[in-house]
């Protein structure tokens, strides 16, 4: 399975996670770009010779890591019940955390009670974590990614990436123009802004 084609179809047949999705295609043998490849290249060249190229994944993972998962699960559920008007509590997110955490959670409950304090309301909740594939041009392997969170308010769209990691960076201009060419392609639309 090589090409944008082959991966778009078969992730629109895809009932598994995003991870899973992307083992499979390692399993295979298929060429694509993710921009976690392009970072993870930036930060640590053998890193990504690890996990890219050798196809490696750490054992135990890494606890900022396991954070990462919890926290953007969290909010996903957390704007999943926006999306169905059920609004979930901060309560039942600390909850969701209780059950998933091995250690202390306190700063990941911390993060997530700021992450309800500061919603984004009087935006229509459109996708949450949704993956996508790209077509990058002829002969180039497609882009795969996963956006945290997409919104709309009329003809205008936002995506927002939750960052789990120590710095918070200014957004990736890659990052960011991978994103809003999905939006332009995916639903389209012109008009995009990009939170972090």
């Amino acid at each position: 399975m090589q090409g944008y084609r082959a991966v778009s179809s078969h992730l629109a047949g895809w009932t598994g996670s995003i991870g899973a999705f992307v083992r499979d295609l390692d399993r295979h043998g298929t060429r694509y770009l993710a921009f976690t490849q392009v970072s993870s290249l930036e930060f640590c060249q053998y890193r990504y010779y690890l996990e890219s190229v050798k196809r490696l994944r750490l054992r135990p993972q890494p606890d900022y890591f396991v954070k990462g998962h919890i926290f953007h699960a969290a909010v996903a559920r957390y704007y999943l019940g926006i999306a169905k008007n059920r609004v979930l509590t901060i309560a039942s997110l600390h909850e969701f955390v209780d059950r998933h955490k091995r250690s202390d959670g306190h700063h990941l409950k911390n993060a997530i009670s700021l992450a309800v304090q500061k919603a984004h309301v009087g935006w229509e909740v459109v996708a949450v974590e949704e993956p996508f594939v790209l077509s990058l041009g002829k002969g180039m392997p497609p882009c795969i990614g996963v956006i945290d969170l997409i919104l709309r308010q009329g003809r205008h769209y936002a995506v927002v990436d939750h960052k789990t990691g120590k710095n918070f960076n200014d957004p990736d201009d890659l990052q960011v123009t991978i994103y809003r060419e999905y939006i332009r392609r995916r639903y389209g639309s012109e008009s995009c802004s990009a939170f972090w």
